[in-house]
């Protein structure tokens, strides 16, 4: 039946008119149906677009992660060399300052 929007309802008996009733209801039905499973398709994508966002930021964290880890490793054996320097650097002090203290013992006696 097609959509009338002024329908003229005394050509029509009342189990025809209950049919149109329920026809336009059914119509309606189904149109918001399809209004409520678009809206869901659309919600749905864009929750699977934020996901997949998410998963990409948290794949570029563990990389930025990894980065960091290997400068700490990076600056940890820089310390532990010139930790080693320093130490050296204070034994040859130390040897320095022992002969020049034999020497002063040398000279004054």
């Amino acid at each position: 039946m097609p959509l009338v929007l002024k329908p003229e309802l005394t050509d029509l008996t009342r189990e025809e008119i209950e049919q149109h009733i329920e026809e336009v209801r059914a119509r309606r039905m189904v149109a918001a149906l399809e209004y409520v499973a678009g809206k869901n398709l659309k919600l749905s994508y864009e929750a699977d677009k934020i996901q997949k966002k998410i998963k990409m930021a948290y794949e570029r964290l563990g990389r930025a992660i990894q980065k960091l880890d290997a400068a700490d490793e990076l600056v940890q054996r820089h310390l532990v060399t010139i930790e080693g320097l320093r130490q050296e650097f204070g034994f040859l002090i130390d040897q320095v300052t022992v002969t020049k203290d034999v020497e002063e013992d040398d000279d004054a006696a």
